[in-house]
């Protein structure tokens, strides 16, 4: 078999992540008690994938070495002993199954913004979207979301190949496809997607395009288009906007 036969068929067992994606803007990130959103957030993936993860990261200075990890019983320790504000963000994950990134303060053209994810593979059944987001709306002070498929050799960050050395890898960081985050306040989508979270500037835009939002959640519309034929019916409408 030669190389490019034999690597043809890791490429083909590539899998899925789906990921939750929440973000909080502008002066709702003022909001945030990191405290009590780190303490939602462990609650969501206990109750959506019945354990919490078994790895953490705390990015700022919290003893943990580069590229290492702690275990839950650690990562709160460290946060107990020194307090939530040092840190620009945090991971935890079980293996490739599931986990959160969660990251604070980015900017795209002097708009502020926090983005918050919840990942799991595709190989686990697909979870309620609103269970996982529901308990996070007011912790985060959710501006805008939604659910995207990214192929888990992938970053769900930054949506980029994870390259793959001999005893390291790294992602190219892009913050193309979070420029629509400067536009939200006048009604500016990142795209449309099977779960969205729309607030009112946003969903008065859906309405050009025929779809109304369910204000169940006070700011915040929640729109599900299954129909995958219609979902992409509804992206060229949005398209030709």
């Amino acid at each position: 078999m030669n190389l490019k036969k034999f690597f043809s068929i890791f490429r083909r067992n590539v899998g899925m992540l789906r990921a939750v994606k929440l973000y909080s803007i502008g002066v709702n990130q003022e909001a945030i008690d990191r405290s009590e959103l780190i303490d939602v957030l462990l609650e969501v993936c206990k109750t959506s994938f019945g354990e919490y993860p078994k790895e953490y990261d705390i990015y700022g200075p919290y003893g943990i070495r580069k590229g290492a990890s702690v275990g839950l019983k650690a990562f709160r320790n460290k946060l107990a002993k020194f307090g939530h504000e040092k840190y620009y963000g945090l991971i935890g994950f079980t293996d490739n199954r599931f986990g959160f990134q969660l990251s604070f303060s980015h900017q795209i053209e002097k708009v502020s913004f926090s983005e918050l994810i919840v990942w799991y593979s595709d190989k686990i059944d697909r979870k309620n979207f609103e269970d996982i987001c529901q308990p996070l709306l007011e912790t985060f002070n959710v501006s805008s979301g939604f659910e995207i498929d990214i192929p888990e050799d992938y970053s769900v960050s930054s949506e980029t190949k994870i390259r793959r050395g001999w005893l390291s890898t790294s992602v190219v960081v892009s913050f193309e496809h979070k420029k629509w985050i400067k536009d939200v306040s006048e009604g500016c989508v990142r795209g449309l997607f099977r779960n969205n979270i729309f607030n009112r500037q946003q969903a008065e835009n859906m309405k050009k395009i025929g779809i109304e939002g369910n204000f169940k959640f006070g700011e915040l519309s929640f729109v599900e288009i299954p129909d995958e034929n219609d979902l992409k019916r509804k992206r060229k409408l949005l398209d030709d906007m």
